[in-house]
């Protein structure tokens, strides 16, 4: 029994201290129905980030991006002889 107790302590002080908002109505001084309806909320927004990632994921590796480069020579292009590059551009 002390050892649930000391187990619910550290769970409630976890919570009070955690960054995470909704954590806070998950301590033994709310009501019972405000802690289920946290740990409901927490599941589905868990599930669907799980879903998320998932589906991204999915759909990155059957349609990955792809790229066409295509390399030409140009031999017949005439270069400046002198460029000039307004200054304090680059710094």
């Amino acid at each position: 029994m002390a050892s649930d107790e000391q187990k619910n302590s550290i769970f409630n002080r976890f919570c009070e201290n955690v960054s995470i908002p909704t954590a806070k109505y998950l301590t033994s001084k709310h009501n019972r129905k405000v802690r289920i309806a946290t740990w409901i909320m927490i599941m589905m927004m868990s599930g669907l980030t799980v879903y998320q990632i998932y589906e991204r994921a999915a759909y990155y590796c059957m349609q990955p991006i792809t790229v066409v480069v295509t390399e030409s020579n140009e031999d017949g292009g005439v270069m400046p002889a002198m460029v000039i590059c307004p200054p304090g551009q680059f710094r």
